[in-house]
C-alpha cells in the first residue's frame, strides 16, 4: 500500500512539472517616445523612464510589430492647459489606446473618459478607401456596440495609479480597469476589414504611462 501511495505522489509531482514547463509567461515589452510614430502632439520621457503627455491632443501607433495586446499603466495628473474640441464641439479629457490602426480613418478604439464623464468607450472608425484626416474628418464612428460584459470602471482621481488594458482574439475585444473586466464582446466582422499596429490617443489629458505589448 505504502508503495502504491508513493507511486501516486510521484506520478502527480511529474504531473506538475510537466505543466509547469508548459506555462510560459507571456513577455511584455516597454516602449520609449521614439518607438511611436507620432502624428500629433507628444510623448515626452518622464521621471523613471517613463512616458508623459502633456499636449491638448496625442496621436500615435508603434513603429514596431507586436501583438493586439496592450497594457498601459498611467496616473492622469489633469486637464492640460490648452483645449480641444472633438467634431462635435464637446470638451472631453480621455485617455486610451488604438488598435488595428491602419490609418486616421480606420481604427478600433478603446477610451478611457475622464470628464465630463468616466467611464470606458469602444468604438471602431471605418472608412473604406480614406487614409488622412482630411478625408474622412470625424465620420465613420461606430459606437453602439453591445458587449457580452459591461461593468462600470474605478472613478479617476489625479495623481493616482490605474491600469487599462485591452486584447483583441480575432473580432472579440476584452477590455481591463484595474484588474477588472470592464467590457467584452464581438466588434463584428468590419474590425477585421483593416489591419494596422497598436497605438495611443489622448485628448485634454496630462498622463504619465508605461505603454507595454506582448511580444
Amino acid at each position: 500500500m505504502k508503495n502504491v501511495m508513493g507511486l501516486k505522489r510521484l506520478l502527480r509531482s511529474a504531473v506538475l512539472l510537466c505543466i509547469s514547463a508548459m506555462i510560459v509567461p507571456i513577455a511584455q515589452a516597454q516602449y520609449q517616445p521614439n518607438d511611436f510614430d507620432v502624428t500629433d502632439g507628444q510623448i515626452q520621457r518622464a521621471a523613471g523612464d517613463r512616458l508623459m503627455v502633456s499636449t491638448k491632443e496625442m496621436r500615435a501607433t508603434l513603429k514596431v510589430p507586436s501583438q493586439r495586446d496592450v497594457t498601459v499603466n498611467f496616473s492622469y495628473l489633469g486637464p492640460t492647459e490648452e483645449i480641444s474640441r472633438l467634431g462635435s464641439g464637446a470638451v472631453r479629457s480621455q485617455f486610451g489606446v488604438k488598435l488595428r490602426a491602419q490609418d486616421t480613418c480606420n481604427i478600433v478604439y478603446v477610451m478611457w473618459h475622464f470628464s465630463p464623464d468616466q467611464n470606458i468607450a469602444v468604438s471602431v472608425k471605418r472608412n473604406p478607401g480614406m487614409k488622412t484626416h482630411e478625408d474622412c474628418v470625424d465620420h465613420g464612428y461606430i459606437n453602439n456596440i453591445k458587449p457580452r460584459i459591461s461593468a462600470p470602471v474605478p472613478p479617476i482621481y489625479t495623481d493616482r495609479p490605474h491600469t487599462l488594458s485591452a486584447a483583441m482574439r480575432g473580432a472579440i475585444l476584452t477590455v481591463s480597469a484595474d484588474g477588472s473586466v470592464v467590457w467584452e464582446g464581438n466588434l463584428g466582422s468590419v474590425a477585421l476589414e483593416f489591419d494596422g499596429p497598436v497605438g495611443l490617443r489622448s485628448d485634454n489629458a496630462k498622463v504619465v504611462f508605461d505603454f507595454l505589448t506582448g511580444r
